[in-house]
């Protein structure tokens, strides 16, 4: 008999892989049953990442010992009784699966009592087995506690990520709920090192206060908007205050922090033409509406959700964010874009490609089927003899002749290539990077999830060229910066690079750690589309590109050769 019932421990570790995939997977549903439960003062604790331990605290409504016993077995909750309350759900937590989960992949521990009880409960399991109960003290509220994560799952140990990696993640959830639950305390400790202790506040603008500094406050607007089927609350920031990552977008529908694809798009939609490709806003949004027309339940850690009418939600947010914008900016420019995005008729992206798209586009013409038989210059990345400079044209493109073809260079990417180089070859001979020293010290305010990974990354910043010191939780004092950067935003340079360096693999971060700040280097320095080089500037970006293969350090051709041979088939002489 080939098909066969898999042994409970099979199954319960198959379930707590779709649930816990790495320490900050416990911390989401734990902190969201503390909420659940009233809670008001929510506590962190941990050591190692999350791995050896991870201990959440609250002073919730706790529970009784029969409650707490059944609260580790699979698909127990007291959220749900029926299924029609799946179409109405409004807690952060109901699936029941979370406990049970959790357990069968450490060593977990549940310390809790509520109000009616005479002492607290202490539950125990290992790796799912061994379930113990005993008599405890303990306050009202719960605490729980999960030691030596995947201690019984090695093969999902070894793919947890470094510890700064795994405690960004942790400090970055920490703060959306902390911006969801203004009221609530929440204290976060990693080591004995607290890195989160908030107050509670009177409400978000308070909270935000607590959390960023008084530039990132004077570079946002509120966002206000809604009617009788939606409303939506937030901050959003002002288009030229924008970073590399998506991190610094949070939305929380009824409380809860979603990923939505119809939302993300209504944000781009809605700043577009005002943010550059590749650059994201800070966002945080509270989205209100009906529970009966959103469903939670289509993931198993609850992070996705899907509306009945997504072009009411797509809509919603594009208004809210355009409106806002030209509320907030005071830019005319932005009135104007803005605008033409509230024009009736303005249509969702549908959210997956049908299987029929193909018989919607229109036909080709045939003298679009001519044109595209027409072949494209041939592309060559070697340069063989010393390029005659000939000219540069829109502040971007120059232009070079050897003596089997002409040469166009993108000089923002050659000259990145050229920093870049200079760069690692200093590394390679041991050599210091060039610094300028800063006339006056500049303190520089870091979310904490980003002052993790600057705290543990100094040592590689020092060796190419930043003087950075810490100074107090989330604060460093900058005294130098590499000469490249002279006069350069290097704290948008610093911001983007915590930002990217947070999501690097924990087998990765220190082998790429050294050349991310390079290229980020290199990219900020280098000289941008429609900046105008003297003669004696392009004639060594040119000359140093001879004799090799270049390509900038992000993978786009630094030049394009086309030989005289293409140019006389494109000209038809011959």
């Amino acid at each position: 008999m080939k098909i066969k019932v898999l042994p409970d421990e099979v199954i319960g570790k198959i379930s707590a892989g779709e649930v816990v995939e790495r320490p900050v997977s416990v911390v989401k549903e734990l902190v969201e049953n503390s909420l659940d439960a009233g809670a008001k003062r929510i506590g962190v604790e941990l050591n190692s990442g999350g791995r050896r331990l991870i201990r959440v605290t609250d002073d919730g409504e706790g529970m009784s010992a029969e409650d707490a016993l059944v609260s580790v077995e699979r698909h127990s909750t007291s959220k749900l009784s029926s299924i029609s309350d799946l179409e109405k759900i409004s807690t952060l937590g109901f699936r029941g699966e979370a406990l049970a989960s959790i357990a069968a992949v450490s060593r977990f521990e549940l310390v809790t009592r509520d109000r009616s009880s005479a002492h607290a409960v202490k539950i125990s399991v290992e790796g799912g087995k061994n379930r113990e109960s005993e008599p405890a003290n303990g306050p009202v509220g719960t605490s729980v506690t999960v030691s030596d994560l995947f201690f019984n799952v090695p093969a999902r140990r070894k793919f947890l990520r470094s510890v700064p990696s795994e405690i960004s993640a942790i400090v970055h959830l920490i703060e959306r709920f902390a911006f969801c639950c203004p009221d609530v305390c929440f204290k976060l400790i990693h080591d004995q090192h607290v890195i989160l202790d908030l107050a509670p506040a009177k409400d978000l603008e308070e909270r935000l206060g607590q959390m960023r500094d008084k530039d990132f406050l004077d570079r946002i607007v509120r966002v206000e908007h809604g009617d009788f089927s939606m409303t939506i609350a937030g901050f959003i920031s002002r288009p030229d205050f924008n970073l590399s990552q998506r991190t610094e977008q949070s939305v929380f529908v009824n409380s809860r922090l979603v990923s939505d694809r119809i939302i993300n798009r209504a944000i781009t939609q809605g700043y577009e033409g005002l943010v550059p490709t590749g650059r994201y806003p800070v966002v945080l949004l509270f989205i209100r509406i009906d529970p009966s027309v959103v469903d939670v339940n289509v993931h198993p850690t609850k992070r996705e959700v899907r509306f009945s009418d997504t072009q009411m939600v797509f809509q919603g947010v594009v208004s809210a964010i355009s409106r806002s914008l030209r509320a907030g900016t005071g830019m005319g420019i932005v009135e104007e874009i803005v605008s033409v995005r509230e024009k009736p008729g303005m249509q969702a992206p549908e959210s997956t490609v049908p299987s029929g798209i193909a018989a919607d586009l229109p036909e080709r013409t045939a003298a679009a089927e001519k044109t595209e038989k027409v072949a494209e210059p041939k592309t060559e990345y070697l340069i063989e003899a010393s390029p005659v400079f000939l000219g540069q044209a829109r502040g971007t493109y120059l232009f070079a002749e050897t003596a089997d073809g002409v040469l166009i260079f993108d000089q923002h990417a050659a000259h990145e290539r050229y920093i870049y180089e200079n760069l690692v070859a200093k590394l390679e001979r041991k050599e210091k990077v060039e610094k300028q020293g800063l006339l006056v010290p500049v303190t520089l305010d870091f979310p904490a999830k980003d002052a993790v990974i600057m705290r543990e990354s100094l040592q590689e910043f020092d060796m190419l060229g930043f003087e950075i010191e810490p100074f107090g939780a989330r604060s460093f004092i900058v005294r130098s910066v590499p000469l490249v950067l002279s006069g350069k935003d290097f704290r948008g340079v610093l911001m983007d690079l915590v930002a990217e360096m947070a999501s690097l693999e924990k087998t990765e971060r220190m082998s790429q750690i050294r050349n991310l700040i390079m290229e980020r280097l290199a990219c900020r320095a280098a000289v941008k589309a429609g900046d105008r080089l003297t003669r004696q500037e392009i004639e060594k970006l040119i000359t140093h590109m001879e004799g090799k293969v270049r390509f900038c350090p992000h993978g786009r051709p630094a030049f394009i050769k086309i030989t005289y041979n293409e140019l006389e088939k494109r000209f038809q002489r011959r």
